[in-house]
């Protein structure tokens, strides 16, 4: 009988040490998905930022060109424009 009250108290640390393993898993598994690391976003090219300016600057040269349409540009919106 004491041999199998050991192998009894062995069993149950071995469960243990089983679920406490399984619990660590949990925790460590959770802790990954709430601070997953994300892929960084694809950055433009430089080539692609230029164009980007290029277009913005176009665009807003259009539209203020149309806001003002027939009336005259002051020296400094002149500047602007044709800078």
């Amino acid at each position: 009988m004491a041999g199998c009250m050991g192998l009894q108290s062995m069993l149950s640390h071995e469960r243990e040490n089983y679920s406490w393993g399984v619990v660590q898993d949990l925790i460590e598994r959770e802790d990954n998905l709430a601070f997953k690391l994300r892929e960084p976003p694809k950055m433009p090219s430089k080539k692609e930022i230029k164009q980007t300016i290029k277009k913005t600057i176009k665009q807003q040269r259009k539209d203020l060109l149309k806001k003002r349409a027939g009336a005259p540009l002051s020296q400094e919106e002149w500047i602007r424009l044709t800078d």
